[in-house]
């Protein structure tokens, strides 16, 4: 009969390990403006008529940014627009 080996983990200390790990990861990651698109089918940034006439046209300006702190393993992401009168 083989002889048995028993491994003993401290499940904390690995668990506080790979937690770290993870936050440095998403931290070393994170940019500080969110990549995003904001186009339609013809126009970057996208336009479209508020009216029937075609007399009013709105454009959209858009930004984002994102804040990370490891800490609290906190994301908050921001999406600003602004609807304009063109």
């Amino acid at each position: 009969m083989a002889d048995s080996t028993f491994i003993t983990l401290n499940r904390d200390a690995l668990k506080h390990v790979v937690r770290q790990a993870l936050l440095r990861a998403v931290a070393s990651s994170l940019n500080s403006n969110v990549s995003h698109s904001n186009r339609d089918a013809i126009y970057s940034p996208s336009r479209w008529w508020v009216d029937s006439e075609y007399t009013v046209r709105h454009s959209l300006s858009t930004s984002g940014s994102a804040s990370f702190s490891p800490s609290s393993a906190t994301l908050t992401i921001n999406l600003d627009y602004r609807v304009i009168t063109i």
